[in-house]
């Protein structure tokens, strides 16, 4: 494979997409929430890594966890909205989870077979912190936090972003006609002035010159040629009224001409699928293709 070119087709075949995520996104470390959104104890908010919907809570015992959301009875996603919560309730039958995912009551058990209620809780998956940032990891053989994410910090301080002042301001959620991979790509592609990180392989990170601030957020596949993209706002104490909003109107202003940017490449690869000679990649985008295409081989 050249090193910094990809088949037209990976940007648009279902197979390709269905082993990127059994591999680049089941085994990596990416970003999920924050903080902000489990206050207390008895707190959970959802999540998704790639297909894998999560379940991530603050349970009685103020551990942090992260729960594969799929319930043992039939397979249903289990779909909570944010806040607080003294358990998971799947919608299908009512079987219902505690925050530590163990399996609390399953409706109709009494007239079943006997059902080994142990076997039956949520799988838990890898989760940690940095700062008010959340991670987590669908593989529960994933290479620890302290080894997957012990570099961030110290790349957000390379970024001028002390992670420990940051109070989360704002969500903003975009649905792109455009294949994950091209929303990446686009991001690496950074305008002068701004600082920014992909952690592999969908995790997007930007510090742009202002107050201390930062945005982060995930990359989600939803389909061949659709991307949910996720980005959460945060800024340290101190930041003016005037600056931040100065700082949301470019991000909104950035986010039309992204979409129509990717589309339009979409558009294209999808129309075109062999142009012949490989398109120029500037060095981050070819680091990210080769890390790519490494996993996918490798798996």
């Amino acid at each position: 494979m050249p090193g910094t070119s990809l088949p037209r087709s990976w940007y648009t075949d279902e197979e390709v997409l269905s082993r990127e995520l059994a591999t680049a996104f089941r085994h990596a470390w990416q970003y999920v929430g924050h903080t902000s959104d489990l206050p207390r104890r008895g707190s959970s908010f959802p999540a998704a890594i790639g297909s894998v919907p999560l379940a991530i809570t603050r349970d009685r015992a103020d551990r942090l966890r992260a729960l594969v959301a799929v319930c043992r009875h039939r397979g249903a996603v289990i779909r909570q909205p944010a806040g607080p919560a003294t358990s998971l309730r799947c919608a299908y039958h009512g079987w219902v989870y505690g925050l530590d995912g163990a399996l609390r009551s399953a409706p109709r058990s009494a007239v079943e077979p006997p059902l080994d209620e142990g076997a039956r809780a949520l799988p838990e998956v890898p989760v940690a912190r940095v700062g008010p940032l959340v991670f987590a990891c669908a593989d529960p053989g994933a290479p620890p936090p302290a080894e997957a994410l012990g570099a961030l910090a110290d790349r957000l301080a390379e970024m001028g972003v002390d992670v420990d002042a940051l109070r989360f301001h704002s969500r903003a959620r975009t649905r792109l006609a455009a294949n994950w991979k091209i929303v990446a790509e686009d991001f690496l592609d950074c305008p002068p002035g701004f600082r920014c990180h992909l952690l592999h392989p969908a995790t997007v990170i930007e510090a742009p010159a202002g107050p201390p601030n930062l945005s982060i957020g995930a990359l989600l596949p939803a389909g061949t040629a659709a991307t949910e993209r996720v980005i959460d706002r945060f800024f340290a104490p101190g930041a003016g009224t005037t600056q931040i909003a100065a700082l949301l109107a470019t991000d909104a202003r950035r986010a039309e001409d992204t979409r129509e940017r990717v589309e339009s490449v979409q558009l294209g690869v999808s129309a075109v699928p062999d142009p012949g000679p490989p398109l120029m990649a500037e060095r981050p985008i070819g680091e990210f293709r080769r890390w790519l295409a490494a996993q996918i081989e490798e798996a």
